[in-house]
């Protein structure tokens, strides 16, 4: 009484055509048809049987046996259907068709090898048959998935099942209610389409695992001398909706759905539930939901996706409203049947449209976010080769039961039980050293969850880790392992509907022993600022960095050796800097970052002093790069968890990849993966500012303080200029106002200082030393500049006015400091054990400079700003190569 086993009256008059036209027994061919057209299989296989002998042309001889084939496939004996198919292609019956159905009919019996072969001669014939390669893939699908249980384990409940057809199970208080035509067929009051006793309703209960009472029939208000069937029960097992077909007296070819109520030991005389059908359109299988206020049932009524759909009805008071389709995500091109809407709302259904393992599959599907998800294949072992369907499960979702026709089955349809496997989910992989492919033992991988659960574990010897995860989690995991970088992957397992077992390798590079060049750290002329272009690196950097929280890492930046060295100092010291800045912006610990500007000091090629090179060579020493100093740096904080609930869509489990700052290969100096070298700019004057701090004030005509305004004049030999110092955001290094540089003194108010200059490669402007700025002059050799310091907010070194630099003293009112840079460093940066030039927090300083005659090797930077009224003191340059 399954709806594949019933449909609409419909005339078919080709075959006889043929039939009677080749000499067949006109008389045997028209039974035949007219129990066909009939829908009565058993007796049409029969008779056409005994219509063969009488045919003599082959071709028609081979259609009548493909007919027989016909009848026994729509009756579910799918062993004989296989064999009368292959007759006929024996014969000579040569379609696409009969070839699929061959291939269908051996499927149903679990030959998918064999339908592989089947597929395999048809696609031989019509080689570019997408639908025919289609198939081949799905028989190769299901033999993979017959190699694992999920979802659950199945039982034949053998004590139910007889010869016949036991299926459509629902529970029914202890028990439960099902299908059959079970019994000896008496009489001739039988099923003609099966050859079997109609269909009728049993209900029995259980006694234990797979122990039950003996099945007994309905009373006959509801099951009739014809087919009842496929029925189930509202939430409080009161009103029992079910399907009629054939009408009380066995004469109409439609089914309708019917409902009735218990009342004790009694049920209420049977009443069409009227569920508006202007097409009178088959409706059956029948599923009410737990509030009672919507059903769910299969039908052929127009509207549909294909040949049978499942469809819906809302009640309404005590009538029904108009019928609303499913949709897309649950109806397909095939046949939709046996709706069960489970109390939690997911709706499990069978389908002969969406693939899977043979005739009808079981798939479900969850409301969500206002719509139905993606159908989902129960796979093996609920699903089978065969025909698999009226699947329920208990409200904890932990046992059902389901009918099937799968073959080593008791009887044409038997009831099975289904025990829900838990869901387990894992993660496996290896920890691999990147740079060589090999296995890494040993290694540390740790996993965090969204839960706020972690576990840590250590490669073994085959580099191999495990971890058992929770379901509805999302996890990130990080490997590491001592003098390597680490890598991070991630997974979830968030909306998972079935075992999972994730591979996740690990690619860890060695870190090298050289630095590791940063490609794309630009700058601009002059400047230590980082350039727009440089960000892109800097955040794999912090990548890198958050990638592997416990390493600590020298900053560090060179220059080429063009400049004086000491400006080179001073101007990679400061871009180191920025970098840092840049990276505690992006909430890396300080004290994980030591900037370190070498200059000159580490060329990678011979350019030095006096060797003429390419700019291509020069700017192969002109770089930042970074070295791993620690690796046992304790984070101030725990690691984040990740973010619970749904993931982003289309987040798949993500494997390491190696990092990309990391060197693929060791022993290369300046390589990084897939970046390298990169030309950086050419090394800047020393008054750029790291970023991140405040840039140096400006004179008042909005130039750089080290910039004498156009119209003014630089003070002469022997004169004296007075600057009146005010406050300012930084000293001359860029440094907080409170800094003062090691081994100087901050100058008292009141007090004298004495600069004693000596020229340098580059002036205030950072241009040529032989430059002057547009309207000064340089002071010649031999004066001397009184300059009269007021009270400042920073001193010639850059630090703030009240700051005196450790081991200093700042020099009294009217004392006379001499600071002679003599050691090739700027002059804002004083050596140790000498007294640098500041100015005091209040009161009055003069500073003297005395100029003297160019060749030495001395750079004087004079204080970042530029005090009003005031010029500024230039130097004179050395005259090195710009």
């Amino acid at each position: 009484m399954k709806l594949k086993h019933i449909s609409l009256f419909i005339l078919t008059i080709g075959v006889s055509t043929i039939l009677y036209s080749c000499g067949a027994n006109k008389a045997s061919v028209a039974l035949a048809e007219k129990a066909y057209n009939n829908e009565k299989y058993f007796l049409a296989a029969d008779l056409y049987k005994k219509a063969i002998p009488d045919v003599r042309k082959k071709e028609a001889k081979a259609e009548l046996t493909f007919k027989i084939g016909e009848c026994y496939r729509l009756i579910s004996n799918n062993k004989q259907a296989a064999t009368w198919y292959e007759k006929a292609i024996k014969a000579g019956y040569d379609s696409t068709e009969v070839y699929n159905k061959f291939a269908n009919a051996l499927k149903a019996q679990d030959r998918f090898d064999d339908a592989i072969d089947v597929y395999k001669e048809l696609l031989a014939k019509n080689p570019n048959d997408s639908a025919t390669m289609k198939a081949i893939e799905n028989c190769k699908m299901v033999i993979e998935w017959k190699k694992k249980d999920v979802f659950f384990d199945v039982y034949n409940e053998a004590s139910l099942n007889t010869k016949d057809m036991e299926y459509a199970p629902s529970f029914y208080g202890k028990g439960i209610i099902f299908t059959s035509n079970r019994g000896t067929v008496k009489g001739k009051n039988y099923y003609e389409r099966t050859g079997k006793n109609y269909e009728n309703i049993y209900a029995t209960a259980s006694s234990g695992k797979n122990k039950w009472s003996k099945p007994e029939s309905l009373n006959k208000d509801i099951n009739t001398a014809f087919n009842e069937g496929v029925a189930s029960f509202d939430n409080a097992n009161r009103v029992l909706y079910f399907t009629q077909c054939n009408g009380p007296k066995g004469k109409e070819n439609s089914c309708k759905i019917f409902s009735t109520q218990n009342e004790g030991n009694t049920w209420t005389e049977p009443t069409e539930v009227q569920i508006p059908n202007p097409d009178s359109a088959i409706l059956g299988h029948p599923s009410i939901t737990a509030d009672g206020n919507r059903i769910y049932f299969a039908t052929d009524m127009k509207g549909g996706f294909g040949g049978k759909d499942i469809w819906y009805s809302d009640k309404q008071g005590s009538s029904w409203s108009s019928p609303v389709n499913a949709g897309p995500k649950i109806n397909s091109a095939g046949d939709e049947e046996f709706p069960f809407i489970h109390p939690s709302g997911t709706l499990y259904f069978s389908s002969t449209g969406r693939g899977g393992m043979g005739g009808f599959d079981i798939f479900f599907c969850d409301f969500e976010d206002g719509d139905w998800t993606e159908a989902l294949n129960l796979k093996s072992p609920t699903n089978s080769a065969g025909d698999d369907f009226g699947f329920v499960l208990d409200e904890n979702k932990e046992v059902g039961y389901l009918s099937s026709n799968r073959f080593g089955g008791k009887g044409e349809d038997d009831i099975y039980s289904a025990y829900a496997i838990p869901l387990v989910f894992t993660i496996t992989g290896k920890t691999i050293n990147n740079a060589t492919s090999k296995v890494l033992a040993q290694a540390k991988v740790t996993i965090i969850g969204s839960d706020g659960s972690t576990q840590t574990v250590t490669s073994d010897a085959t580099g191999s880790y495990k971890f058992t995860i929770k379901k509805d989690v999302n996890y990130q995991l990080n490997a590491s392992k001592y003098r390597f970088f680490g890598d991070v992957g991630e997974a979830t397992t968030y909306g998972l509907k079935e075992s999972k077992d994730y591979t996740i390798n690990f690619k860890l590079n060695p870190i090298p022993l050289k630095e590791i060049v940063l490609k794309g750290i630009l700058y601009d002329l002059a400047k230590a600022d980082l350039r727009e272009e440089s960000i892109s690196t800097l955040d794999s950097l912090i990548k890198t960095l958050k990638d592997n929280p416990t390493f600590v890492i020298e900053i560090a930046s060179h220059t080429d050796s063009r400049a004086d060295s000491a400006y080179n100092y001073d101007l990679s010291q400061r871009r180191a800097q920025s970098v840092v800045n840049y990276l505690v912006s992006k909430d890396i610990e300080r004290e994980r970052l030591v900037p370190k500007g070498y200059g000159e000091s580490r060329l990678l090629n011979d350019c030095k002093d006096g060797v003429e090179c390419t700019e291509e060579q020069h700017q192969q020493n002109r770089r930042t790069s970074f070295s791993v100093i620690s690796e046992d740096y304790v984070p101030k904080e725990q690691p984040k968890l990740p973010e619970a609930g749904k993931p982003k869509p289309n987040t798949p489990a993500k494997s390491g990849t190696g990092n990309n700052l990391a060197p693929k290969t060791t022993g290369t100096t300046g390589t990084t993966g897939t970046t390298g070298t990169t030309p950086a700019t050419p090394n800047a004057p020393a008054n750029s500012t790291p970023a991140g701090t405040v840039k140096p004030a400006v004179n008042p005509n909005g130039l750089p303080a080290s910039a004498t305004p156009s119209g003014t004049t630089a003070p002469k030999p022997g004169t004296t200029t007075t600057i009146i110092n005010k406050p300012a955001t930084t000293n001359p290094n860029g440094l907080p106002a409170s800094a003062t540089p090691s081994g100087t003194t901050a100058p008292k108010p009141g007090t004298t200082t004495t600069i004693i200059n000596k020229p340098a490669t580059t002036n205030p402007n950072g241009l040529p030393a032989s430059a002057t700025p547009s309207g000064t002059t340089a002071p010649k050799p031999g004066t001397t500049t009184t300059i009269i310091n007021k009270p400042a907010t920073t001193n010639p070194n850059g630090l703030p006015a009240s700051a005196t630099p450790s081991g200093t003293t700042a020099p009294k009112p009217g004392g006379i400091v001499k600071p002679a840079n003599t050691n090739g460093l700027p002059p804002s940066a004083t050596p140790t054990g000498t007294s640098g030039t500041a100015t005091g927090t209040a009161g009055k300083t003069t500073t003297t400079v005395i100029t003297k005659p160019a060749g030495t090797t001395t750079t004087t930077t004079p204080a970042t700003t530029n005090p009003a009224p005031s010029t500024t003191p230039t130097t004179t340059p050395k005259g090195k190569k710009p």
